[in-house]
């Protein structure tokens, strides 16, 4: 739940009332210090000016274009406690997608470091399995893969498409194939598969209730679904900030950390995976937090619960 000592709606007018405000919580996120986070809403007074000077380097760097976002119409339009709603621009996500493809790999081992062989040994999957890995992008985790399992790999970005059939032919994986299909609708059979796998999969859907019940039809009753999610902390004032930087993640991507590349990789910083597992038909097990203190990025196993009439 997002949660501010006071009024979330006013913190998001004095926001738009003094933009380069956005800079002091780019760079308190950036620490990940709770005493600090604290400190923040301890002193925080929304009758008073913003007078401090902009002092994070994302937003120095890209200033013009951040203010302007922020003080458009469409900044806060998202709803943190709605569950079924569109976070993101699918068009302007998969254009984004599709131009960082040569950069995607090094970005997001550099930021995110996601631990895909601790993740592929979650998932284990079994001989003859049949899976299906949705946002591959590159086909970053397709090596991870044992050859006794069969796997769709699925994406929208014609580029990132383009990049994966390439691995899988530079690498032989004959075992793996590529389609254009978007998770939210993907047009495949009911119970089509024993498990489901995804990095960062359900944070760059324009809307992850969608994703998330499609992936509960295709995906057999009790099917396995292992996800690495960034999305909502246990800490009400950490989700806090998370909403007050979602605007600009959904545009320009995590430039909070100081030399992540603008325009690149965005995502939905709001992303709450409790509920929507909740809402979905998943049972969820968190098996490790991966940015402490702040938890806001976790590997999940997750078991398919829906009844047939879901």
């Amino acid at each position: 739940m997002v949660h501010f000592r006071g009024s979330l709606k006013h913190l998001v007018e004095y926001v738009k009332r003094y933009p380069s405000f956005i800079s002091e919580i780019m760079a308190l996120f950036e620490k990940y210090d709770l005493n600090a986070v604290n400190d923040f809403f301890d002193r925080l007074d929304l009758e008073r000016p913003y007078i401090g000077p902009p002092r994070h380097p994302g937003y120095l760097r890209y200033h013009t274009d951040i203010d302007r976002l922020l003080l458009s119409k469409q900044a806060y339009q998202v709803r943190p406690r709605v569950l079924d709603q569109d976070y993101l621009d699918q068009q302007v996500t998969v254009s984004a997608y599709s131009s960082s493809v040569d950069i995607f790999d090094e970005t997001v081992n550099n930021f995110l470091r996601p631990p895909r062989p601790e993740a592929m040994a979650l998932l284990s999957p079994r001989p003859g399995e049949k899976i299906l890995e949705f946002g591959i992008g590159p086909g970053s985790t397709f090596e991870y893969y044992p050859r006794h399992c069969s796997v769709l790999g699925i994406d929208l970005s014609p580029r990132s498409l383009k990049a994966a059939k390439a691995k899988c032919e530079k690498l032989d994986l004959k075992h793996i194939r590529v389609e254009s299909r978007d998770i939210q609708m993907t047009g495949l059979p009911e119970d089509s598969f024993d498990a489901a796998f995804a990095f960062c999969g359900l944070c760059v859907v324009a809307n992850p209730f969608n994703a998330l019940k499609e992936i509960s039809r295709v995906v057999k009753k009790d099917g396995r679904l292992i996800l690495y999610e960034p999305g909502f902390s246990q800490i009400p004032e950490v989700n806090t900030l998370l909403y007050m930087l979602q605007p600009i993640g959904r545009v320009f991507g995590n430039i909070w950390f100081d030399g992540f590349p603008a325009y690149t990789i965005l995502y939905n910083s709001c992303l709450d995976i409790d509920g929507l597992f909740a809402a979905t038909g998943y049972k969820a097990k968190t098996i490790k937090w991966y940015d402490p203190p702040f938890n806001t990025v976790r590997l999940l196993l997750c078991s398919n619960k829906r009844t047939r009439s879901s």
